[in-house]
């Protein structure tokens, strides 16, 4: 939980770009260069002037240090106003200062520019430490404006990095965090790119400011600490119905199983749940479209290859060991019991499991091993997980998903299984951020526990070595993934 905010200035509160740049013009003029251009000017905006005028005109250090005296000539009394505060900004500030967060300011620019660019836009009071460069050269580099605006915010105490973030438009704010071990914030709306924000390392990249909002309000929430159970109410509608669907599919095989195919049974149960899919559509992609705009903060940056390997390997494992388990235990055996059995003229009916096995391969598959799960799918991570997201961090909102997902097993020996699997999607949706491929892993799923257990009495995986050299192996390589990135 963050409770110490680091802002940059130029491109994250404020836009400075018409005084920047016409200030460096300035300055080249009295070099004799003329840049009528000044978008061309903008990679002055952000990293140390005096580098920026080496870097970008090949001045050496000493016709650098002499720009940059022409440059705060102008800028010193005109090119300081000549900018404007980006929208959402001063009330963003406000609020986040009244939840109790720490904010300070960390910025390249001498901190006397910085103090009177902060009061000119009346928002110096909602910060507790001002960190600039001075004028004299010393302090330039980004790594040591946040290591002195950290030292500031604790004290010169033991500083708490996990509680922090520094936000900034440009990779040398990220590079800044970096170098002090805090987690980092990129605002594409300033002046770096996505691309250079990327490619230096950000934990978070937002678009607007309306997503920076987003991002630190949902710290603020956190430490208001809203109820989970309060959270989850709004969301049972959809879950309640695959509930009731799937229990009057027990007692529509119950009923008519002595009467009808088990293909033309297990058909009206696929029928039924492919309608209800069909209704929570709009719902779905609605909280779908809602979870993308959270996750899009974290990934913008693609996971490696590795990633997706470690996930497969480890979700192979835990799917084939707890198959094997609830085989071993003969937990999937009194699962597939329809312990509200009828009966009718003296004959024992079927099972819903019993029947629904029955079925030819292809019916099976079509509705077993596809349409539920891909239904399942949007209920529990398209619109429970993400409205649970909307209002918590990952983790609560992945078990919130997860328990109600074992609970609508119905059966208790695979509530069990649901409530691993669940957390296994839940975890996987957070850690790519991509729906489809919790959806792949679901019918992969699905698809294991169709052939292995149902369609095939006996199987070198039903052993207990097999079973725990499956989960060791599943734990292995999730524990791989968790060590590359945590999801908080």
């Amino acid at each position: 939980m963050k409770e110490y905010l680091l802002f940059d200035l130029d491109g994250t509160l404020t836009d400075p770009k018409l005084g920047i740049t016409t200030c460096v013009q300035y300055a080249l003029q009295s070099f004799g260069i003329e840049e009528p251009d000044l978008d061309k000017l903008e990679p002055f905006i952000g990293p140390p002037l005096k580098d920026s005028f080496m870097q970008f005109y090949g001045f050496d250090e000493k016709q650098a240090e002499a720009a940059v005296d022409k440059y705060r000539e102008r800028f010193q009394d005109i090119g300081l106003f000549e900018n404007e505060i980006y929208s959402g900004i001063r009330e963003m500030l406000r609020t986040l200062q009244k939840k109790g967060m720490h904010l300070a300011v960390a910025s390249s620019k001498p901190t006397v520019f910085v103090e009177r660019i902060l009061e000119h836009f009346k928002i110096r009071k909602y910060f507790e430490v001002v960190v600039g460069s001075e004028l004299d050269g010393r302090r330039v580099n980004k790594d040591e404006v946040v290591q002195e605006a950290l030292s500031r915010l604790f004290s010169g105490g033991f500083v708490d990095r996990a509680k922090v973030y520094m936000i900034g438009d440009r990779k040398f704010d990220i590079e800044g965090a970096r170098a002090q071990e805090v987690e980092s914030v990129g605002v594409s709306y300033g002046y770096g790119s996505i691309e250079e924000l990327k490619e230096a390392g950000a934990d978070y990249i937002v678009r607007t400011v309306g997503e920076l909002e987003n991002l630190l309000y949902r710290e603020v929430t956190d430490r208001e600490g809203e109820s989970f159970f309060r959270s989850m109410i709004p969301l049972l509608g959809p879950v309640m119905l695959l509930i009731l669907l799937k229990r009057l599919g027990h007692v529509w095989f119950g009923m008519t199983g002595l009467l009808f195919h088990g293909n033309i049974n297990l058909l009206v149960i696929g029928v039924a749940f492919l309608l209800a899919g069909v209704m929570l559509k709009r719902t779905a992609r609605w909280y779908l479209g809602r979870g993308e705009d959270i996750r899009y903060l974290q990934h913008l940056r693609p996971e490696s290859n590795t990633q997706l390997l470690h996930l497969l390997l480890g979700s192979l494992g835990i799917f084939f060991g707890m198959i094997a388990l609830l085989h071993q235990t003969e937990l999937a055996h009194r699962s597939m019991i329809f312990h509200d059995m009828i009966f009718a003229r003296g004959v024992l009916m079927r099972s819903f499991y019993a029947e629904q096995y029955a079925v030819s391969l292809p019916i099976g598959m079509l509705c077993t091993v596809v349409i539920l799960p891909v239904v399942e799918s949007y209920v529990f991570r398209g619109i429970l997980q993400n409205g649970l997201r909307e209002k918590m961090k990952p983790m609560p909102a992945i078990l919130g998903s997860a328990l109600l997902f074992a609970m609508y097993q119905t059966q208790p020996g695979m509530a069990l299984y649901g409530l691993v699997l669940g957390l296994l999607l839940g975890y996987t949706y957070e850690y790519f951020g991509s729906f489809r491929l919790t959806v792949i892993l679901h019918i992969m799923s699905a698809f294991f526990m169709y052939l292995l257990t149902c369609r095939n009495g006996s199987s070198p995986l039903f052993s207990w070595p097999a079973c725990i050299i499956c989960l060791v192996v599943g734990a292995f390589f999730m524990v791989m993934l968790a060590v590359k990135k945590k999801v908080r």
